[in-house]
Formats: C-alpha cells, sequence, structure tokens
C-alpha cells in the first residue's frame, strides 16, 4: 500500500555546534513546561514560522507547532537569537 502524499519536503542544513546544543537545552525545558515532546527541530521550525509569519493565512504552508502559542513562539524565537 502506498503512503499518501503530503505537501512537506524535506531540507538538509548544517549549523554550529553550540546552536544544535542551545536548542536541545531549550527543547528540554519546553518538553517539560508543555508536557510533551519538543525536539530542536520544533523549535527550528517555531523560529521560522515566526520570522516569517508562515502558515497563518495558507494552511498549504503551516508548519505545526504542537499547538503552542504566539507569545512562546515569540520567546523561543528571542533566545535562539541571543
Amino acid at each position: 500500500m502506498a503512503r499518501p502524499k503530503s505537501d512537506n519536503v524535506q531540507i538538509n542544513i548544517s549549523i554550529p555546534t553550540e546552536w544544535k546544543t542551545e536548542l536541545e537545552n531549550l527543547a528540554r525545558i519546553y518538553s517539560v513546561e508543555e508536557g510533551k515532546t519538543i525536539t530542536f527541530l520544533d523549535l527550528m521550525r517555531r523560529g521560522i514560522q515566526e520570522k516569517y509569519q508562515l502558515g497563518e493565512d495558507n494552511p498549504k504552508t503551516h508548519i505545526f507547532l504542537n499547538g503552542v502559542d504566539k507569545e512562546s513562539t515569540e520567546y523561543n524565537y528571542k533566545c535562539i537569537k541571543e
């Protein structure tokens, strides 16, 4: 049986090791606060979505954020930038 087709694409990027370490630490904190597993990739998606205001008007470009509100996303992005 064939898998259903998705509108998502996979990309590969390189980030500094220090960024990944910081994102993993933030992800652990958010996982405890939100009561569910958050990965460093989830944080990267949140930051991209917030920075470029993606997904709010066009459902086809929506990046799923596990129900996180805008304030959390903004805080997350601020922490990533610092």
